[in-house]
Parts: C-alpha cells; sequence; structure tokens
C-alpha cells in the first residue's frame, strides 16, 4: 500500500509538544502486520544517502523516527512511534488539571525536591538603645515632704551631695552639744538620745529624718542631673534639687528591620529563624513563616522609674499582630532609709542617713564626728552595723546587670540554603505551583496530578499522554 508521507527535520528535546515542520514528502510503502502507532515504512530514495530526517507524518499523526535500516541500495525501512505530545497538543493545551510544577514565578511555596545545607548563614540587624543607658546610671529617691511623697530623678553626684550635706548639717549640730556630767555610760546616752531627737525634731520638722526617705531605687538609665525642684524632708528645705518624675516613663516605639537573607519561601521555617535580644530581657525566637511580608518588628517600652520594672511588647511593622510581651526589673533597689538600719538608737539613723550612699569621706568622717560626740556608745549597742548599704539584685539580665551588656535592640536570621538557587529549578522541572489552571496558559515545564486529556484516540495513546503530563512536559 503506497501513501504520501510528510518527512520533518529539526531538533527537539524529550517530553516536547513541538510540532516540527515538514520539509519533503515521498510516496512510502507500509510493512505488512504494522501498527499504526508503532508503524514501519519502506522508503525509496534517489541516493543511498539517508536524509536527516527525525520524524513522519501520516494524515494528524506525528511519529518520530526510531530506527533506520538499508533494505539494499536506495531503498530504507523506516520504524517510528507516534509522537502522542506533538499529534494531541491542542488537546493537552485545552485541559484543565492541577498543576504541580510550572514555570511561572513562585516565591510562597516551598520546592522540596531540594535539599538543605547544615551549615547555617546568619545576618545581624542593629537597632536603637533600649532605652538611653550608662553604667553610671541615676537615682530615683522617693521622700514624704512638703505636699506629700515624691520621686526625684538624681545624679550620682546629687544625691551624694544631698546625703553629705545632711550629714554635715547634724555633724553641726553635735558639735555644739555638751554631754551632761554623768556618773554612768548608760545615763550619759539616754541622755544624748533625748537631746538628738529634740534637736532633730527642731531642725527637720519631723521626729526622724531617715523615716522621710521611703525608697531609692539605681536605674541604667543615662541622666546627666540638672534638676530643678527641690526636694524637702518632711518640712524641712534640703536646697537640694532633683528632676519630679511620674511613675511611668513612656518611651516612643523604635524599630529594628530584620535581616532577610532571601526573597523567597526559604524566608520561612524550616529554613530561616528569626531572633530578637532584647538588652535585660534576652532573647525571643519567633517562627519565620509568620513574619515574611514584614521589614521590621516595632517595639513598645515602657519603665517604671519608682521600681526599675519594664514592660516590652514586640509587634509587627504593620502593628497588626502582638509576638509577645515581656518583663524586667532593670533598676537595682538602693536602701538608704529605714529599710536597712538597726533602730536600736536614734543616733543609728543619723548615721546610716549619710553613709548609705556617700562615698569615702563622707562617711567616714560622719563616722568619726558621732565616735567623739559619743565615746564608746558604739561598743555598748553596735551601731556601727547599720553603716553597711544592702543593694539587690533580681533576675538573670535584670537588676542592673544587663547594662554591662549590648544595651541595643538586635535581630538576626539564621538560615539554612537550599543546595540549589529555587529560580535555577524554573527552566529544566519547573517551581511549585499547587493550582489548577488551563494548560494553554502555561509554556516550558508543567507537571500535573491526575491529569486526564479528552479527544479522538486511542485508549493506548489517552493513557501516554496522562501518564507523560503527569510525569511532566515541555509546552512548546
Amino acid at each position: 500500500m503506497s501513501i504520501s508521507v510528510g518527512f520533518t527535520s529539526g531538533n527537539k528535546r524529550e517530553n516536547s509538544t513541538k510540532q516540527l515542520s515538514m520539509t519533503s514528502s515521498h510516496n512510502c510503502n507500509f510493512k505488512n502486520g504494522c501498527s499504526m502507532l508503532n508503524p514501519t515504512l519502506f522508503l525509496e530514495l534517489n541516493n543511498s544517502t539517508f536524509p536527516d530526517y527525525t520524524g513522519f507524518k501520516i494524515d494528524d499523526r506525528y511519529y518520530n523516527i526510531t530506527d533506520i535500516r538499508s533494505v539494499r541500495n536506495n531503498l530504507f525501512e523506516v520504524s517510528g512511534q507516534v509522537d502522542v505530545l506533538a499529534t494531541y497538543k491542542a488537546n493537552i493545551l485545552n485541559t484543565e488539571a492541577y498543576v504541580l510544577f510550572d514555570t511561572d514565578a513562585n516565591s510562597e511555596i516551598p520546592d522540596n525536591r531540594l535539599t538543605t545545607k547544615t551549615t547555617p548563614s546568619m545576618s545581624l540587624s542593629t537597632g536603637p538603645e533600649i532605652f538611653p543607658t550608662s553604667k553610671t546610671g541615676c537615682y530615683v529617691l522617693t521622700v514624704n515632704g512638703i505636699g506629700g511623697t515624691a520621686s526625684y530623678l538624681m545624679s550620682k553626684s546629687e544625691l551624694t551631695s544631698l546625703l553629705s550635706d545632711l550629714v554635715i548639717t547634724i555633724d553641726d549640730v553635735l558639735n555644739n552639744v555638751q554631754p551632761p556630767s554623768v556618773d554612768s555610760l548608760v545615763d550619759f546616752f539616754l541622755s544624748f538620745k533625748e537631746m538628738t531627737d529634740s534637736l532633730l525634731g527642731n531642725i527637720f520638722g519631723c521626729g526622724n529624718i531617715a523615716e522621710c526617705i521611703k525608697a531609692c531605687v539605681w536605674l541604667p538609665y543615662d541622666f546627666s542631673g540638672s534638676g530643678g525642684d527641690e526636694i524637702t524632708l518632711g518640712t524641712f528645705h534640703t536646697g537640694h534639687y532633683g528632676t519630679l518624675v511620674s511613675p511611668i516613663l513612656d518611651l516612643p516605639m523604635v524599630g529594628v528591620n530584620i535581616p532577610w537573607q532571601f526573597s523567597d519561601w526559604r524566608n520561612g521555617s524550616p529554613y530561616t529563624q528569626v531572633g530578637l535580644y532584647i538588652p535585660f530581657i534576652g532573647t525571643m525566637y519567633y517562627d519565620a513563616s509568620n513574619l515574611k511580608g514584614q521589614v521590621s518588628l516595632t517595639i513598645e517600652r515602657s519603665l517604671n522609674l519608682l521600681t526599675g520594672s519594664m514592660c516590652v511588647e514586640v509587634k509587627t511593622a504593620n502593628l497588626n499582630s502582638v509576638l509577645g510581651t515581656y518583663g524586667a526589673d532593670v533598676g537595682c533597689s538602693y536602701p538608704i532609709g529605714i529599710s536597712n538600719i538597726n533602730w536600736t538608737s536614734g543616733v543609728t539613723s543619723v548615721i546610716a542617713l549619710g553613709a548609705a550612699i556617700a562615698t569615702g569621706g563622707a562617711a567616714a568622717a560622719a563616722t568619726t564626728q558621732i565616735a567623739s560626740a559619743a565615746a564608746g556608745a558604739n561598743a555598748v549597742l553596735g551601731i556601727a552595723n547599720s553603716l553597711t548599704p544592702n543593694p539587690s539584685t533580681i533576675g538573670g539580665l535584670s537588676g542592673g546587670a544587663g547594662v554591662g551588656l549590648d544595651t541595643n535592640i538586635k535581630c538576626f536570621t539564621i538560615c539554612h540554603n537550599t543546595s540549589d538557587t529555587p529560580s535555577d529549578m524554573t527552566n529544566p522541572l519547573g517551581t511549585p505551583s499547587g493550582q489548577v489552571k488551563t494548560l494553554s496558559s502555561l509554556t516550558g515545564y508543567v507537571q500535573t496530578m491526575s491529569a486526564s486529556v479528552d479527544g479522538a484516540m486511542t485508549s493506548e495513546e489517552r493513557a501516554k499522554l496522562n501518564s507523560l503530563l503527569n510525569s511532566g512536559i515541555y509546552i512548546e
């Protein structure tokens, strides 16, 4: 049986829908008993060299040449196999299917075909200080004075000057005291205590000046000292000044950039981990997938000046999500009033007041003056034990210890990259899609799941088409 066959030439990759153009046609005979899906043709030419034909077309079917044999001079036996992808290209393009991979841009769906490197890469972004910090710090002194209880922010030099002057004022009184003539040390001490209590009440307007000092907290806060509010103890005007403060110091919100290392799905878990270091609190880790699309983190801060406690709230940059709330005690209680004093003697309060914070000479001078005025009283009552202050710290990074570490907010990412850049997969094997699409909207590599191509074809051809689509083809 003789039939006109069009022969095609050109390059075509495996599993491609490309339809090669016919370059010539010849009359051929079918080999007896051959299949129309895998036909064998006899082609007679005018020369003994077979042309560079790579396929042929009979009616609407395209075939790939699978074998060429020379039967005799100028006669060739050509075997072929139906190319279902080229033959039914139109049917393929009209198919709607769930697409696993294609060449459309993808930055959201992880490509699990890529392996993950074990060695991580790290990137760091440094933000502002959690608040203006200083290792010298400042003090918040809470007292009972004219108008009630008030708190003053003071530098170390301001507080030292206040307490030193109070000791000197008391020393002036004591230097003018002449102990009465008594026969026993006990009688002398009782008379001396009664006299100093009376003098202190007249001078300061209160029975015991130390009782007017209610609390003192040291804060690692950068404060140079320029107070404009006079500090009063009871009704006594000290002539010293501090900055009158409210309990809560609201600090403006600050931000820190997230140092993303990629621009695709590798910025999510498990490839990337986001960490945030907050001074005085510690390091927190967040699920990177929940932060995709965020450029930075926002930190809201509130500091209680009276207690040294701090609250921090971490939000996404668009303020739509709170990632966490944290607390710490950044200050250190520094008791200089009644909280660490032995009240066996009224004189004790005078000594402890100056010695608790005034360093070196001020404390030594106060001790010397009292010792000369009340010789032997220390030995009897052991009042010198009250000279040692009892500061305390609280927590791991709290209690002011955190000021010795980095006080800047820091955000960092730890990433385990893939074995190859995801975009390198686009042309040879596509990138993840996970969507139902009409295949005519796609080009290049396409792999489907459970595809079913419709059309007038044999069941063998349909099964082969569906199998090829589910294993991956190239739409060209």
